[in-house]
């Protein structure tokens, strides 16, 4: 039986400026899943016909090819914005794929049947309004204008995509409701598949890399850790009032928020100011991934308030280090981290500074979160994730027959 053909659009993985962002991780770790369940021929197309993006693309290959095996590799001859803009398929006119997967939320045009990944809906519920315009300088202005206008894109092309797709990956059953109930897709066009936990960053550091990073980060546990990008729809005002009134009522720790920001670092320093807890919050900016374990793992309690994410990768990486969790009950936070974590109304400053508190005060209820985080973070493969993806492929080929 010959290998199933399939065509997957890493084009965003390539990009030299892109953010490693969990996005770019599934792509990684799904084609090296794929890759090792060997009855796969995959294709990365990427739609970069420019030579800048050589290193980029040579670099995300290297590491999303399994031992033994790499995929083949497509540049795409018109770029991005006019394939997104014209009906050429992605493939060309002279090669046939059995399947073509779009794995960041948004497909081209193919010759193929599509498979599509949805990893959250949050430009439905927040297109960056969370911050007033006229309290932000003009180069902030500009950066908020154009992230409003990328969403209204983005949703205009789901919309456009969803039509298109013969069938819809979400990495979540939240998301997969969410997107059911707007879109109104029937439950056999959609599959929930969760993503895994990443060994690079979660393996046990050595006692030299411990040095290295707290050196190098300048880290003094225990502190209070956020991971993810410094945006609006993260929450994050909501986390520093409840930073806020965690330092006011005795809390100890000094918090640390570590991820790209376009615009909203200075907002988030201005209102770190307004509210007396600037000396106690640090910006590390983006973290490099070798980071992760020790950062993970000096910290007293990792938090994630966003009330949209559509899966939720630093809290089941947290987890796994066993490290305490804290979460919004909301998005699909609550399904990732189940009981091993304290879940937190997402608008609740209050909420936010009585776990911390709780955590801190309470070294049975810490000792009980370290010993389940390791539990629940332990459901998710991306062993899992490949073989359910495959799985998808294959319904969608054989429908296609």
């Amino acid at each position: 039986m010959a290998a199933l053909s399939v065509l997957i659009d890493t084009t965003m993985a390539g990009i030299a400026e892109g953010e490693r962002s969990g996005v770019y991780q599934y792509q990684r770790h799904l084609v090296n899943g794929l890759l090792q369940a060997g009855d796969l021929a995959l294709t990365l197309l990427f739609a970069l016909p420019r030579a800048r993006h050589d290193a980029q693309i040579a670099a995300f290959v290297r590491e999303a090819q399994a031992e033994g095996a790499a995929p083949a590799v497509q540049r795409g001859r018109l770029p991005l914005r006019l394939l997104r803009r014209v009906p050429w398929p992605a493939e060309g006119w002279r090669t046939r794929h059995d399947v073509f997967h779009g794995p960041a939320h948004l497909l081209l045009a193919s010759r193929a049947p599509a498979v599509v990944t949805v990893h959250d809906l949050a430009y439905l519920h927040d297109q960056g309004a969370a911050v007033p315009a006229h309290t932000l300088a003009a180069d902030e202005r500009a950066a908020l204008a154009l992230r409003q206008r990328f969403f209204a894109e983005l949703a205009r092309q789901t919309e456009q995509t969803l039509r298109r797709a013969a069938h819809v990956i979400t990495v979540s059953e939240h998301t997969r409701s969410l997107l059911r109930r707007h879109f109104h897709l029937p439950p056999q066009r959609v599959t929930a598949v969760p993503l895994g936990l990443r060994a690079e960053a979660v393996a046990p550091p050595s006692v030299a890399a411990f040095a290295h990073w707290q050196q190098r980060l300048g880290l003094q546990p225990p502190y209070l850790l956020y991971l993810g990008n410094l945006d609006p729809n993260k929450n994050l005002a909501t986390l520093l009032h409840g930073f806020a009134a965690y330092r006011r009522q005795g809390g100890r720790c000094p918090l640390l928020l570590a991820g790209r920001s376009v615009f909203y670092e200075r907002v988030l320093q201005a209102l770190a100011q307004q509210l007396g807890v600037a000396d106690a919050v640090r910006f590390l900016g983006r973290v490099d991934d070798a980071a992760l374990p020790v950062l993970y793992r000096g910290a007293q309690t990792v938090l994630m308030p966003s009330r949209l994410e559509g899966f939720g990768l630093p809290a089941i990486e947290a987890m796994a280090c066993g490290t305490p969790v804290v979460v919004a009950a909301a998005g699909a936070l609550p399904e990732v981290a189940g009981e091993a974590a304290l879940q937190v109304p997402p608008d609740s400053a209050d909420g936010f500074a009585e776990a911390l508190l709780r955590i801190e005060g309470d070294e049975a209820l810490a000792q009980r979160l370290r010993r389940a985080g390791p539990r629940q973070a332990a459901r998710f493969s991306w062993r899992h994730t490949a073989e359910a993806t495959a799985a998808v492929y294959r319904r969608v080929a054989l429908e296609a027959a």
